[in-house]
């Protein structure tokens, strides 16, 4: 729904409001005011939550003389502004989907399309049933109560009461990239609160359900932070080091899994290891130690 509201200028479907170019520079200068906010240079932010405006304000990038390369137009910034914040309904002004996190932008152009947002076709043949459907006339009041009402009970899993699961011993180990811009990691942090209080104590929801954010993963994988979660090729991967054969231990041992190595790859090689730790804690560099080594943070 974002790109929609977002990504073009009014009555004009050649011009994208944020190009590639400009998307690139807000997430290089969001990184160069926050990178160092966990006291280590490495080009990620490890928690775009502290990246707040009186570090970084996007509102600094407005071009004073005119469109350049090194600023953004009103109009650009006004769009910036909507994709940090999220949609809201304009009648109600409820939030209908969380905002994306600073440092993320880079990754929002792959997404906005060329001549119409990506995406157009779900609400064309999905939602409305009508391969005309014009984009244009999305109404964000409307057209998203429509589609609740038609489409979430068949698609929607966001019930927080997951206590069937619970009982019947599942467990749960999400991990959502920081610098995703498909779905927001604000969204998994939401749902994770929202069973958190379903369930009512910390200590409960422990007991079957992790949580993983990733600093500088785009969506899914890849991106400039530890991204690599697998040992692959391992015949028997450390459980320490491969998101899978962790949740084997957790399933199998009853080890729950309170902290992960996450790698960087490059030509092959391992070139740093930082750990993942279960939300709410974050690593935390121990003020010593070789910065692109694990063993030099600790989860708090």
């Amino acid at each position: 729904m974002w790109r929609f509201r977002s990504n073009r200028p009014a009555n004009d479907n050649l011009t994208q409001f944020l190009t590639p170019a400009k998307l690139r520079l807000i997430t290089d200068r969001a990184v160069a005011a926050c990178d160092t906010l966990d006291g280590v240079a490495d080009g990620v932010i490890d928690d775009p939550r502290a990246c707040t405006a009186d570090k970084f304000d996007v509102a600094s990038l407005l071009c004073t003389a005119g469109d350049a390369a090194d600023c953004l137009t009103s109009d650009q910034l006004g769009a910036a502004r909507n994709i940090y914040q999220g949609p809201r309904n304009p009648r109600t002004k409820a939030q209908l989907y969380p905002g994306w996190p600073v440092g993320s932008e880079s990754g929002w152009s792959g997404y906005m399309g060329s001549t119409e947002p990506v995406r157009a076709d779900f609400w064309r043949y999905w939602v409305f049933d009508d391969p005309q459907w014009n984009w244009w006339t999305f109404d964000f009041d409307r057209d998203v109560s429509y589609a609740y009402a038609k489409i979430a009970p068949l698609v929607d899993q966001t019930s927080a009461d997951l206590s069937a699961f619970k009982s019947r011993g599942g467990k749960l180990m999400v991990y959502h990239g920081w610098s995703d811009p498909v779905v927001s990691a604000y969204d998994s942090i939401g749902y994770y609160d929202r069973v958190l209080a379903a369930q009512g104590t910390q200590a409960a929801l422990d007991e079957f359900y992790r949580l993983f954010l990733v600093p500088g993963m785009g969506h899914c994988s890849g991106g400039p932070g530890a991204t690599t979660l697998r040992a692959d090729g391992d015949a028997a991967p450390d459980p320490s080091r491969d998101i899978l054969a962790l949740m084997d231990r957790w399933v199998e041992q009853g080890k729950p899994p309170d902290d992960f190595v996450a790698s960087r790859m490059a030509e092959g090689s391992v070139r740093r290891t930082r750990p993942l730790c279960a939300y709410p804690k974050q690593a935390a560099y121990r003020g010593t130690g070789d910065p692109d080594d694990a063993a030099s943070y600790i989860c708090r």
